[in-house]
Parts: C-alpha cells; structure tokens; sequence
C-alpha cells in the first residue's frame, strides 16, 4: 500500500521544523490558513490563495483553481509539460520538485509559503515576466 501525505503530515513537519528552528514563519501561517482553493492576483502575478490569504498549502491529491494557477506558473515559469487541469497529481509534485530546486528551496513537492516566495510565478498580464512575490 502506497505511502499517502495527508494534509495533517505535512502540517505536522512544517510544525517540527519550527520547533527546530527551520521555516518558522511558513509553518505557524501555513498551519492557520488551509487550502489553497482559488487564483489570487496578488503583486501584479496570480498566485494560488486561500479565502484568508496567500499563506496557504498545496500537497497531491488537492484539487481546484489554486493547483491550476500552479499548473501554470510551472508551465509558463519552469517549462513543464503538465497540463493545467487542476489535480495535484504525482506530475505536478514533480514539477513543483524541478521548481524548487531551480529556486535552491526545499524540493518536498509541497506548496507553502516558503516556496510561494521562492519560485517565480506567472503575471497576471504581459508584458510582465515571470516574477517572484513577497
């Protein structure tokens, strides 16, 4: 049987690197926030959000308009050829895995704050580039 993460792990590691000293800021937000389950324009780039804010978390098995706005900022930012259908699937964790490594983060496949200010995103309108946001 496959190893699932579920929403309660990853909040429970971001909280043990606190504790630790690692990702103190992105664990305390992400732990208060919830799911990223919508598209926020948020510093001239669309960003997954939740209705509280843009501190939120992404893991597989997400789903809805917050995974497709990664989706596509892994697409038109980092050249993966996932398609933007809204399912954080085993293809999105690896894309957002290229991702953070090319933004010299941690590479887990999870979605937070900590990679939110990390990887570039795509803008809400051209001729702004890729970008990334506070």
């Amino acid at each position: 049987m496959p190893n699932k993460i579920t929403r309660a792990a990853v909040a429970l590691a971001l909280l043990t690197g606190a504790l630790s000293g690692v990702g103190v800021a992105g664990a305390a937000t992400a732990n208060a926030a919830g799911t990223c389950d919508r598209a926020k324009n948020y510093q001239r780039a669309i960003v997954p959000a939740s209705e509280s804010g843009v501190d939120c978390l992404l893991t597989v098995g997400d789903r809805g308009e917050g995974v497709q706005a990664l989706q596509r900022t892994l697409r038109k930012c980092y050249g993966s050829t996932i398609v933007a259908d809204g399912v954080f699937g085993s293809a999105t964790r690896d894309a957002l895995k290229y991702a953070q490594h090319q933004a010299n983060t941690q590479d887990d496949g999870v979605y937070g704050p900590n990679t939110r200010r990390a990887i570039k995103h795509h803008p809400k309108s051209w001729p702004y580039g890729c970008q990334r946001v506070g």
